[in-house]
């Protein structure tokens, strides 16, 4: 049954592949002016997509019941986690030691520009 999985997810895999280089195909064929217009279009669906996330994110957050208020610890809270867990990751090569907490203008910047 495991073998018959994994051939399944190659099938898939390849399936796919064909499916992008099709569209690659396709793409070539678009004259210039159409691809311009194309990415105008995509831009303009990020951009408005963008918008009705922020004002969805914007109405949760003023709306101060109990959800928006789980959404933001849940928001805050797994950020500061994982900052917190990886804290050694992130900074090892940074030339600083540990706690140390007065820097001069160069050093902080180095810092920050490593960082």
């Amino acid at each position: 049954q495991k073998w018959e999985q994994m051939q399944d997810r190659v099938t898939d895999w390849t399936g796919l592949l064909s499916n992008l280089s099709h569209i690659r195909g396709e793409v070539g064929d678009m004259t210039p002016a159409s691809m311009a217009a194309a990415v105008v279009v995509g831009l303009r669906a990020v951009h408005v997509m963008n918008r009705l996330i922020d004002t969805a994110l914007q109405e949760v957050l003023l709306s101060q019941t109990r959800f928006a208020n789980f959404l933001l610890l849940f928001a805050a809270g797994s950020g500061l986690h994982v900052a917190s867990k990886y804290r050694e990751t992130i900074t090892q090569h940074l030339n600083v030691t540990r706690g140390a907490t007065s820097f001069d203008s160069a050093e902080r910047a180095e810092w920050l520009g490593q960082l």
